[in-house]
């Protein structure tokens, strides 16, 4: 926390208030080299290494495990200064399709439809013969089977957010356990749909917004007062 610890204080002398966000959004190299688990398999059924960002995958038990640690020791930290608004992670977005994520999603469907037959009946799975007979033929819809077929695509990317959602919440919660009141929000990417904003809008003290104005926007796109 050394230097952390100098910038928190240059900034609170100075009355600045300081957006802390936890540093969730990017993996360390030494965690993916131990537990290559926690970086994200693409649509096309490549797992990825160390590098980039949101590259973990949100149903990683190694990963959640150590998200809520760090969230919480930086809220143990800081938790009392009053100059800290709390921002969780970074630009949520993208998806996983490993085997970790292949089991929640099961889980997923079981709490939303209960049964099989009505899963085959949402997803038309008569179709093509891919009526499903066991819980654990269900895999993600990515490109090394189906691609996207019928209604399963789009439960998948309801699930996916539902997963992130739930880390958010985990980092969220494991704040409050030291600080009971400063708002926490994360930022949200104007009209991205790939997360259900408006579950996750209940969740937030503050809904943020990403804002990428272009360099060169015309002067008469501008409201002058």
């Amino acid at each position: 926390f050394t230097e952390l610890d100098e910038i928190v204080d240059t900034l609170t002398k100075e009355d600045v208030q300081i957006v802390m966000a936890t540093s969730t959004g990017a993996l360390p190299a030494w965690m993916v080299h131990r537990y290559p688990e926690v970086a994200r398999t693409d649509f096309e059924g490549r797992h990825h290494k160390f590098g980039h960002r949101h590259n973990a995958c949100p149903n990683s038990p190694v990963f959640q495990k150590y998200a809520k640690r760090l969230a919480e020791k930086l809220a143990e930290r800081y938790g009392d200064n009053k100059n800290i608004v709390w921002h969780i992670s970074n630009e949520y977005g993208g998806e996983c399709y490993c085997e970790n994520c292949a089991k929640a999603f099961r889980v997923w469907l079981k709490d939303k439809y209960k049964t099989l037959d009505e899963v085959n009946k949402a997803w038309n799975m008569e179709f093509w013969g891919h009526t499903i007979y066991d819980w654990d033929e269900i895999v993600p819809p990515n490109d090394l089977g189906d691609g996207m077929p019928w209604g399963s695509g789009l439960d998948y990317m309801r699930f996916n957010s539902d997963g992130m959602l739930n880390n958010y919440k985990m980092e969220r919660d494991a704040i409050r356990k030291y600080d009971k009141e400063t708002p926490i929000t994360t930022n949200l990417m104007g009209t991205y749909k790939g997360l259900d904003y408006f579950k996750w809008a209940k969740e937030m003290d503050i809904v943020s917004w990403d804002n990428y104005p272009s360099y060169n926007t015309p002067w008469s796109h501008v409201a002058m007062t």
